[in-house]
């Protein structure tokens, strides 16, 4: 019964910690990828995507601000909504250009009109 516990023990430890690659929460898409996920259901993209770090490559196809002032490229959409990556330092958005392809790490926050990705930065 103890050994039966310790090896519980360990297998929650390692996929709590990632330790093992079990609980790894980092997620490889394309933003026409996600985009298309959370066009076809929000629920199934919510429990695959949301709240995990992302790596996602696309092209740029907007920079700006939004109306809090946070600065944000966006990737990848249908024309009026996108995948819409926000940056804490502004400073990254300086070197790129529309149409410029990038790839990017940040946090999903889900679909809000545009799927949403905060605290990114480039790779």
């Amino acid at each position: 019964m103890q050994k039966n516990r310790a090896v519980c023990f360990v297998l929650v430890a390692c996929a709590l910690f990632s330790g093992c690659g079990l609980g790894s929460s980092e997620v490889a898409v394309s933003s026409d990828q996600l985009f298309s996920d959370y066009r076809a259901n929000e629920v199934a993209a919510d429990a695959k995507y949301k709240g995990k770090v992302l790596d996602v490559s696309g092209t740029v196809t907007e920079i700006g601000n939004d109306m809090l002032g946070d600065a944000f490229v966006a990737l990848y959409g249908d024309g009026m909504f996108s995948v819409q990556c926000f940056f804490n330092d502004k400073a990254q958005l300086a070197a790129i250009n529309k149409g410029q392809k990038v790839q990017l790490k940040g946090v999903c926050d889900g679909l809000m009109g545009n799927v949403l990705i905060k605290k990114c930065e480039f790779e």
